[in-house]
């Protein structure tokens, strides 16, 4: 087997990277392996698992259709247009896996001089020098 002394020996030689021990199981460092992989993908804190809030879908939720007075003049457009607000507790949400992956995706490409978003090599400006 493999030491921790050695991994980290290994890993402290290699350029962005770093190790940490961590079990999901357990829930061991788990928090400390995201803020990790946040601060060498340079995302924004804002992202990071840690400050989201679980939901609990059999909590009432603020705001829900139907019930009470408050939608009794409502339109029934208006009903449903409050609805997409609420948290669906099975939707398929974009992983942080997929957000790291578009972004290594696109730092690539600007390394190869490759715009993201046309897939072209950018021109070069030719300007007009009038004399």
């Amino acid at each position: 087997g493999v030491s921790c002394e050695e991994v980290q020996e290994f890993v402290s030689s290699l350029n962005c990277c770093c190790y940490v021990d961590t079990s999901a199981k357990k829930e061991y460092n788990v928090d400390k392996l995201f803020y990790e992989l946040f601060v060498l993908a340079n995302l924004p804190m804002e992202m990071s698992p840690a400050l989201h809030k679980r939901v609990c879908p059999c909590q009432p939720v603020q705001g829900t259709i139907g019930g009470g007075p408050r939608h009794r003049g409502l339109s029934i457009r208006r009903r449903l247009s409050e609805a997409y607000g609420m948290v669906a507790p099975n939707v398929r949400r974009p992983s942080i896996r997929t957000d790291l992956l578009i972004l290594r995706a696109k730092t690539s490409l600007q390394l190869t001089g490759i715009d993201a978003f046309t897939d072209k090599k950018p021109r070069k400006e030719v300007s007009c020098v009038i004399q």
